[in-house]
């Protein structure tokens, strides 16, 4: 203790010639107030460099007792130091929708749907003007089964008004900015690039050409094993989404001493019926359990509130652009946890 009853370390560098606040800080005891203040100071000072930055030239007078662990919680609420260096937020991973769980259903009763692209495309095999197109992907929630589509634009006037217009189908919209909620889809979206890609190897095709290869690849992508593909030649063969699409993918599946009457339709409806309800019953056993862990996302963390400042993530502008918003609405799940919140803006 000094003269002036302030407490500071040992004698150690007592030789060196370094000046006396340097040689002898002052001690900053943890979690006081008087070294959140001298912290944040230094922070500062550092122009918000990182934690050993800000020890560095807070211990040129002081030295605050387990100082990384008060830097670091300092650092964390610094709103500059989130602005530009904070990461996305996460919460954790949800339950598998009733969508994608429940069975059985025919194939695309429950769909997804995203676009991909631009695809670029020439109008003639030689000096033809070049147009953008677009990949639509279609894909079962249940069955995992995919369907390609080549579509003019990005206008709904292009592919599904004509197309669904007359169906009576019931939308449902994710929330904007959420692409963990579309993972269902845009894994399929990322299958069908890399398949389309690997096709064509950087060759500019006609519409029609693309047309065809969206057909190979859509093949491709409904014969790619949906359980787990073992080694040995007696292991049964593993599902496939082909096997929900077509009767005649599921027969060899069955056992060979089957017997079917080919002349009764009625007969062969029934017959066709258990080939279905066997394999959903493989589909239940086999694949579901694939499904249940959580490869990420493992900790529940705080919920937004209203009132709460955030930025939002635009992958299009540097990141000193983004838009800052306040949470104005949440909206908790089943289990109470906020997945999705009304954000006010300053375009509103």
């Amino acid at each position: 203790m000094d003269d002036e009853g302030l407490v500071r370390l040992g004698e150690r560098l007592e030789r060196s010639p370094l000046s006396y606040d340097c040689r002898h800080p002052i001690i900053l005891g943890k979690g006081s107030h008087l070294a959140a203040l001298l912290i944040r100071r230094s922070h500062e000072e550092v122009k918000h460099f990182g934690v050993n930055t800000i020890l560095c030239n807070l211990r040129q007078r002081y030295w605050p007792i387990r100082g990384k662990e008060q830097v670091k919680k300092i650092l964390s609420s610094c709103v500059l130091c989130k602005k530009w260096r904070g990461n996305p937020g996460v919460q954790f991973m949800g339950d598998l929708p009733a969508s994608r769980v429940d069975f059985p259903n025919p194939p695309f009763t429950l769909t997804g749907v995203d676009y991909f692209g631009p695809i670029t495309t020439k109008a003639g095999f030689r000096g033809g003007r070049r147009e953008k197109r677009y990949g639509v992907v279609f894909t079962c929630l249940q069955t995992r089964a995919v369907h390609l589509e080549v579509a003019q634009s990005l206008s709904t006037d292009d592919l599904l008004k004509p197309k669904l217009q007359q169906e009576g189908l019931d939308w449902n919209f994710n929330p904007p900015f959420a692409p963990h909620m579309e993972g269902a889809w845009e894994a399929m979206v990322k299958l069908a690039k890399r398949a389309i890609t690997a096709t064509t190897n950087g060759a500019q095709l006609t519409d029609d050409e693309l047309s065809t290869v969206a057909a190979e690849c859509e093949a491709m992508l409904n014969n790619r094993p949906l359980t787990y593909v073992g080694s040995d030649p007696d292991d049964v063969e593993p599902l496939t989404p082909a096997h929900f699409l077509a009767a005649g993918q599921l027969m060899p599946l069955l056992p060979s001493e089957i017997q079917v009457d080919e002349v009764s339709p009625k007969r062969r409806w029934l017959f066709l019926q258990s080939i279905m309800l066997k394999i959903w019953k493989r589909w239940q056993k086999e694949y579901l359990p694939c499904l249940q862990r959580r490869p990420k996302w493992n900790q529940t963390v705080r919920n937004l509130e209203p009132g709460d400042l955030v930025l939002i993530l635009d992958p299009n502008q540097p990141r000193g652009r983004w838009l800052r918003g306040k949470i104005e609405e949440t909206f908790p799940d089943d289990r109470n946890v906020v997945r999705s919140a009304k954000v006010l803006t300053q375009n509103g």
